[in-house]
């Protein structure tokens, strides 16, 4: 239980409880839709309590996308320095977005209502999306200069068709989570557009 936590330990565990509240909540109503006082009764803490770690909401959800990031980074992604394992991570990093409560409803609220430019995640999601391409597109150019893409595939299209396909199967998922397998569908699309099939 909480009260037989270090003192650390249970300031660390009520922050990710409040974390966790925050993105099952905004995910399900959206941003607007919640209210700090209904993030902190979810979490099962005070809204006093809550205001000591996060001052506003905005400051609360960016510290949720914030943990998104951290998974990225340690799966690798930001690196450069084995770019022949990026399908592999891609993949890994889809089936721990389905297993996470909440994280598909959220990314996909909040990757729509970001599209305007005041949204308080509008920047955000801006380089995400910059970075990812990014990413995406030095790995196919890779795998082409060694000889590892399909004949006549542009890299550039292809980084785009796995941010698109990802994205779209995450919304599907949404509606029907026993029918949509998104890792799946990454791993089968990855595996059309190199001449081996990764994993």
């Amino acid at each position: 239980m909480e009260q037989d936590l270090p003192r650390s330990a249970r300031g660390r565990a009520r922050r990710a409880a409040i974390l966790d509240a925050a993105g099952l909540l905004v995910g399900r109503r959206g941003y607007d839709g919640v209210t700090l006082r209904d993030i902190a009764t979810a979490a099962g803490t005070t809204h006093p309590l809550l205001l000591h770690y996060f001052r506003t909401k905005d400051e609360l959800l960016l510290a949720v996308v914030d943990t998104w990031r951290e998974r990225a980074e340690d799966l690798g992604f930001g690196r450069d320095d084995d770019l022949d394992t990026v399908p592999e991570r891609v993949v890994r990093l889809a089936e721990q977005n389905a297993a996470t409560p909440g994280y598909i409803a959220l990314f996909t609220t909040l990757s729509s209502a970001a599209s305007s430019p005041e949204h308080p995640l509008h920047d955000h999601f801006t380089e995400r999306y910059r970075t990812v391409l990014e990413g995406l597109r030095r790995y196919f150019r890779h795998a082409e200069a060694t000889g590892g893409l399909v004949p006549g595939v542009d890299p550039d299209a292809a980084a785009q068709s796995i941010v698109a396909l990802q994205d779209g199967a995450q919304v599907q998922w949404l509606y029907a989570p026993d029918e949509v397998d998104v890792p799946g569908l990454l791993r089968g699309a990855f595996g059309r557009l190199l001449v081996d099939q990764p994993g």
